[in-house]
């Protein structure tokens, strides 16, 4: 029986995803370490993300995302 993705479990995998980035640069990642960090299998990986670099395009999109939602909460001023 396939499993319905988690939202939750998708934002973990991205946020550690994005961890291993930080700290070790692309070749630090892996969809084992990934699974590892957030506690679950390499499965959950591929359904929510399909491959590796699905997740890193996801982890991309995230973090320009959460760049826009700061950028947007300063005030506008005169200059």
């Amino acid at each position: 029986m396939a499993r319905t993705p988690d939202p939750a479990v998708r934002l973990a995998l991205i946020e550690a995803a994005a961890d291993l980035l930080a700290a070790g640069g692309v070749d630090s990642l892996s969809i084992r370490r990934v699974a590892t960090a957030v506690g679950t299998s390499t499965m959950a990986v591929y359904t929510h993300f399909g491959s590796k670099d699905e997740l890193v395009r996801e982890v991309v999109k995230e973090a320009f995302a959460r760049r826009h939602a700061d950028l947007a909460a300063v005030a506008r001023t005169d200059d």
